[in-house]
């Protein structure tokens, strides 16, 4: 079975679903110098983020998780 894509809102801010469609709108953040230096994950390049998104969307798909990004 099928969920309808979840979005979370209210009047400050948007929760929409991650896809590979939207995942461009995060590297000018996520390419910031030192943003996730204690992070796993390397999103610090276009490669890199995209990688991410995939393993994030696997983990959807198993329904081991569930990603976002703030519009």
């Amino acid at each position: 079975m099928q969920l309808p894509p979840i979005i979370l809102e209210n009047d400050f801010v948007k929760l929409s679903p991650l896809t590979l469609e939207n995942h461009h709108h995060l590297y000018p953040i996520a390419s910031q110098e030192k943003l996730v230096q204690y992070s796993p994950s390397n999103i610090e390049t276009p490669a890199g983020l995209k990688n991410y998104v995939e393993t994030a969307l696997e983990q959807q798909k198993k329904r081991t998780g569930h990603s976002f990004y703030h519009i």
